[in-house]
């Protein structure tokens, strides 16, 4: 819905996020590229954009309290950088 908030697993520099943010949509992205987060920050600061940037690993960070909070996930060209017992971790941590 509008005004959703949606969380961002393993955003990259920041085309995701900001363009979800100019959307209405509130952010929460995360990654471990701490350049990627201050990208995204500096766009959220000039186009006053709802992201909020988490600094952590995207296997370690969600708990299931957590994944409540969220009315959408994405996870954009991350997976593929994971073994595949990680990726089982998060799929099954975001179920």
């Amino acid at each position: 819905p509008k005004g959703g908030h949606i969380l961002d697993l393993g955003c990259g520099e920041w085309q995701d996020a900001v363009y979800l943010a100019s959307k209405w949509f509130q952010i929460t992205a995360i990654d471990t590229a701490e350049a990627g987060l201050k990208k995204i920050k500096q766009h959220a600061i000039e186009g006053k954009l709802p992201i909020r940037t988490i600094c952590t690993d995207i296997k370690t960070h969600i708990t299931s309290d957590e994944i409540n909070k969220f009315d959408g996930i994405i996870c954009m060209n991350s997976l593929q950088f994971l073994n595949q017992k990680d990726v089982w971790l998060v799929l099954n941590s975001i179920q």
